[in-house]
């Protein structure tokens, strides 16, 4: 059974689910109604999103039953600050990319398919290495 599309998924989605939650206030304040052009990231950008992301996507993982299974909505809200903080030291703690290059990296594939993919296929390779390791 193969996990790599699934894994992909998940990984894009927690980094953009982190992006979110780190950008907003931002976000809100600079937001333009024109579409801005997609900038261009290095590929050690692009693979340090990458590592970061599989990193993101473990926490996420983790915290993603707790809350399903927590007790009410004020242990769920705790349990969510909890994994944003947990997701946010990963980031920051991830080697050759800063938390403003992370959300810069994920806020751009959420608008660009092509670098969306281009992602994900960083993320598969840096998966299939960890499995054969």
């Amino acid at each position: 059974m193969s996990f790599k599309k699934p894994l992909v998924a998940a990984a894009t989605a927690a980094s953009l689910a982190l992006g979110a939650v780190m950008a907003g206030p931002v976000a809100a304040q600079t937001e333009q109604s024109a579409p801005a052009e997609t900038p261009d990231f290095s590929q050690e950008k692009l693979q340090a999103f990458a590592s970061a992301a599989l990193l993101v996507t473990e926490i996420y993982e983790e915290y993603r039953g707790q809350i399903e299974n927590a007790a009410d909505e004020s242990e769920q809200q705790s349990l969510a600050q909890e994994a944003n903080a947990s997701m946010r030291s990963a980031v920051e703690d991830a080697p050759d990319i800063t938390m403003d290059e992370y959300v810069a990296i994920g806020e751009a594939a959420a608008q660009d398919q092509e670098l969306a993919q281009q992602i994900s296929t960083l993320i598969e390779e840096i998966d299939q290495e960890t499995l054969t390791q």
